[in-house]
């Protein structure tokens, strides 16, 4: 019997204030824990990913997570604060005209998980005083976020998506499926913070959104569908 690959790193966590390089920039991680009960047991470029991550987006001010799911893959969160009018809102509510389509569409709405363990949960606890964000146009200040925040997330779970933990994944490139790694979803992050801030009214036309990562239809199904 062949014997199954395992994973020596012992959960580790970011060094406050150390750059972090990802989708050709560098941010500075509230979180980063790499999590070997999170890996899958498959080689793959999840490897040398972490499998948590969090940040403040620059142009937004918003707090964003990436986030290793259950299967391998990676989920991306970003959250508003009570001022914001879609907070409290359920992502199935959030209405089709504001164009809120990171990958696969929203599928999650939640308060911060504040009971979780810190490693695994969707919520932002930063490290440092939060830096007040100016307004591309320098017209406007995003004031820090108040401690209630709503969070809204995304999964790379799709059919169209490779999903490590599934044992479909030596049919991936027959099947079509990507995996959508760190630097797309920190990409599709960031697209939504940029969505969710328009949608708000805090930033209008000043930022644009980054279409070129939409590779995929912006709603899809989950892994295993049909």
């Amino acid at each position: 019997m062949a014997k199954k690959p395992t994973n020596n790193r012992a959960p580790t966590k970011a060094e406050p204030n150390k750059p972090y390089k990802i989708a050709g920039t560098s941010i500075v991680p509230a979180q980063l824990f790499h999590v070997p009960s999170l890996q899958p047991r498959k080689e793959g470029p999840w490897r040398d990913e972490p499998d948590k991550l969090s940040w403040t987006d620059k142009a937004t001010g918003m707090p964003c997570i990436m986030l290793r799911a259950r299967l391998g893959t990676l989920s991306g969160y970003v959250a508003v604060n009570t001022e914001h009018p879609l907070f409290g809102f359920d992502y199935r509510a959030v209405p089709a005209d504001l164009g809120i389509q990171p990958h696969g569409g929203l599928n999650y709405s939640a308060p911060c998980d504040e009971e979780a363990d810190e490693r695994v949960s969707v919520c932002h606890i930063s490290q440092q005083p939060r830096e007040r964000v100016r307004h591309p146009r320098g017209k406007q200040e995003h004031p820090p976020f108040s401690e209630e925040l709503w969070w809204f997330g995304f999964a790379c779970d799709k059919s169209y998506d490779l999903v490590p933990g599934c044992y479909q994944i030596h049919m991936s490139a027959e099947n079509g499926q990507t995996y959508r790694g760190e630097d797309y979803v920190f990409t599709q992050c960031t697209n939504l913070a940029h969505q969710l801030a328009a949608a708000g009214g805090e930033m209008g036309s000043g930022v644009p959104i980054d279409t070129s990562s939409f590779t995929v239809p912006p709603v899809g199904l989950d892994a295993g569908e049909k």
